[in-house]
């Protein structure tokens, strides 16, 4: 009876170990889906995530060009605005240059107007120092022959007294 008990007890444990056994099976049978269900649902989180990734490299890719399409676009136009202004300034520069030259032109027309005004106001004044000395001259000649008439009037006077005197006197 020893050995059929011992028979039975070990049948117990052998059952109680294949149920065991067959319990862990289960219980790792179950932990392996879940974890293998939480593995997939991270291997599709990752692969989501890389593709948002990608499609936020893209995007930001897209950015980076139009944002560069905009800057060549505005060096283009600022390149444009450099080169005509440098033309309006050297229009103006050139303008300016004609507008001093002009300057310059009315400037010594100016100066030889007054230059020749100069010489013609000295020549006057040569003139009127001339014409004054003429003058000058004259009114001595004509003081003189005025004296010399004076006299020979004075002279005739004298000589018509006399001769009146004498016709009255031989009368």
């Amino acid at each position: 009876m020893k050995n059929a008990r011992n028979t039975l007890a070990s049948i117990y444990l052998i059952d109680g170990r294949n149920s065991e056994a067959k319990y862990k099976s289960d219980s790792d049978i179950r932990q392996e889906k879940e974890l293998s269900s939480e593995i997939s649902q991270l291997k599709c989180q990752k692969a989501i995530i890389n593709v948002c990734a990608k499609s936020e490299e893209a995007k930001i890719e897209v950015h980076l060009s139009n944002l560069d399409k905009h800057k060549n676009g505005y060096d283009i136009l600022f390149n444009k605005e450099i080169a005509m202004s440098a033309v309006q300034r050297e229009h103006l520069k050139q303008k300016e240059v004609e507008e001093k030259e002009i300057m310059r032109q009315k400037m010594v027309k100016i100066l030889e107007k007054n230059e020749q005004q100069t010489k013609a106001a000295a020549a006057i004044e040569d003139e009127c120092v001339a014409i004054e000395r003429e003058c000058n001259s004259l009114m001595n000649r004509n003081k003189a022959i005025m004296k010399r008439l004076r006299r020979k009037l004075i002279e005739t006077e004298d000589m018509r007294r006399e001769l009146t005197k004498n016709k009255f006197c031989h009368n």
